[in-house]
């Protein structure tokens, strides 16, 4: 998302955010504006998804977990470890998107990223640590 500070000092949109789709991104006709809550202003623009995108997006949600569940726990702890330094990585991106959409403090919207990286660490411990579900039931 490119964008740039307007009168207020917010950042307004260049761009339209895609669908992201099986790791393809997808721009479609229709998009939905996104708006500070607090100022009213156009922070973002999205892509809007419809009845196929959803059906597209539960069908490989399905292949996903039949791909997944077949993985060794240590495989799974990696998956989530390689998320959580995407979050480290794009943390300042992440945190801008939050406080412009939500209309929070820039410290409230870095603590919910640090949040977020938490959990999928959590998560990959969670994960390591289960040996004898190494493979989930298929």
């Amino acid at each position: 998302m490119r964008n740039s500070p307007n009168e207020e000092g917010e950042r307004s949109v260049h761009t339209v955010e895609p669908i992201l789709l099986g790791g393809e991104d997808g721009i479609r006709s229709k998009t939905v504006a996104i708006h500070n809550p607090y100022s009213g202003a156009t922070v973002g623009e999205v892509c809007y998804a419809d009845k196929v995108d959803a059906a597209a997006a539960c069908a490989l949600a399905e292949r996903a977990f039949t791909e997944t569940k077949r993985l060794s726990s240590w495989e799974r702890a990696a998956i989530l470890n390689r998320v959580a330094d995407k979050l480290v990585e794009q943390t300042a991106k992440v945190a801008e998107m939050i406080m412009l959409e939500a209309g929070k403090p820039i410290t409230d919207a870095m603590s919910e990223v640090a949040r977020s990286i938490q959990t999928f660490r959590v998560a990959a411990e969670e994960a390591s640590a289960s040996e004898e579900t190494s493979r989930l039931p298929t």
